[in-house]
């Protein structure tokens, strides 16, 4: 996940359905960073995940005008906070180049390649040798970008003998 902060030069109150509509080079839909915390305050915490298939060198949002209360949404709005009469916040951005925009100000690559094993080895120690029972054999997996594995070790399923290990 990426966490952006949007700042407002007052505090608002966030119903629901809030999203920043991201340039991801994908076609429509563009990536969606979606409200997370911070009503009350003058700064937003939205949420952003990579989806497979995206990608930017430098992520940005598509327009001035992408942050939105989702569509068909008629509770969701972004108001200011202790203001009479209640007055909707603005939710223009920074124009994109303006300086401010987030390329401007943040450098985010996003790449939503899935990695693809290119190269399944021994480790050096155990190449060669024979094994006996319980004896760990050391297997290197190799992939063509970082992976993170998460959910405990992985398990790479092995024939020894005609029988799956």
């Amino acid at each position: 996940s990426i966490f952006f902060e949007v700042s407002f030069t007052k505090p608002v109150h966030v119903s629901k359905g809030l999203e920043l509509l991201l340039s991801t080079g994908a076609q429509m839909p563009h990536g969606v960073a979606r409200y997370v915390s911070g009503s009350g305050s003058d700064t937003l915490i939205m949420q952003y995940d990579v989806s497979e298939g995206e990608a930017s060198s430098d992520l940005n949002y598509v327009a001035s005008n992408a942050l939105i209360v989702r569509n068909g949404d008629v509770e969701g709005h972004v108001r200011q906070v202790s203001t009479i009469p209640v007055t909707d916040a603005s939710l223009d951005l920074p124009p994109l180049g303006s300086g401010n925009a987030l390329s401007d100000v943040a450098s985010i690559e996003v790449d939503g390649a899935r990695p693809e094993v290119i190269r399944v080895a021994f480790d050096e120690e155990s190449e060669g040798r024979t094994f006996i029972e319980r004896e760990e054999i050391g297997i290197l997996v190799e992939f063509t970008a970082p992976v993170i594995v998460s959910g405990g070790p992985p398990v790479l399923l092995v024939v020894v003998g005609g029988q799956d290990r």
